[in-house]
């Protein structure tokens, strides 16, 4: 999936690390998940969500802080995800990847815990041949709405999108199963 196989940065487990994007076509904000592979992007573990206000800024680029967790395993070729699914408009599921080199002499923990660390939240896209559960399209007049994972992981971080409240108190997405390709 990946060819490029060199490291572009070096994480510590258990630190603290700065996330910035770039770029002026926010729709909105909305809401996104950072996560990590071990197994060449087969599958995702999140690392942290942030509902709503992702990745909106008030001028320049989206900065957020996020920390790896101490129960990563150390590797030299890690795949760290990105994601995104924007708040006005059709609703499309983003994805950015960069490899890092994670180091952990001594994970605490299960990485593999779902609860902490779930799958990361696909919509809108095939998974092994199947449709998933898909975001409903709000551009048809139905409203705009702030995309509430149903499993955020337990790093998880509450903002607010252009024009509406707080994502905590805000109206649940309900999510659709897919129409047929």
């Amino acid at each position: 999936m990946f060819a490029d196989k060199k490291a572009r940065e070096t994480y510590v487990a258990g630190q603290e690390y700065t996330l910035e994007i770039a770029g002026g076509a926010v729709h909105g904000g909305g809401s996104c998940q950072l996560a990590l592979s071990y197994d060449e992007g087969a599958t995702f573990r999140v690392i942290k969500s942030i509902i709503g206000g992702c990745p909106l800024s008030a001028g320049g680029n989206y900065v957020n802080k996020f920390k790896v967790p101490k129960s990563v395993p150390a590797g030299d070729s890690v795949i760290f995800s990105w994601s995104w699914i924007n708040f006005t408009g059709t609703q499309e599921f983003y994805q950015n990847c960069a490899r890092v080199k994670i180091k952990n002499p001594a994970p605490v923990g299960n990485f593999k815990d779902d609860k902490a660390h779930p799958l990361m939240f696909v919509a809108n896209i095939k998974v092994n041949g199947k449709l998933r559960m898909c975001v409903p399209d709000s551009s048809n007049g139905s409203g705009l709405w702030f995309m509430k994972y149903p499993e955020p992981g337990e790093q998880v971080e509450y903002g607010k999108n252009n024009g509406n409240g707080d994502a905590k108190s805000a109206k649940v997405t309900e999510l659709v199963p897919c129409k047929a390709a």
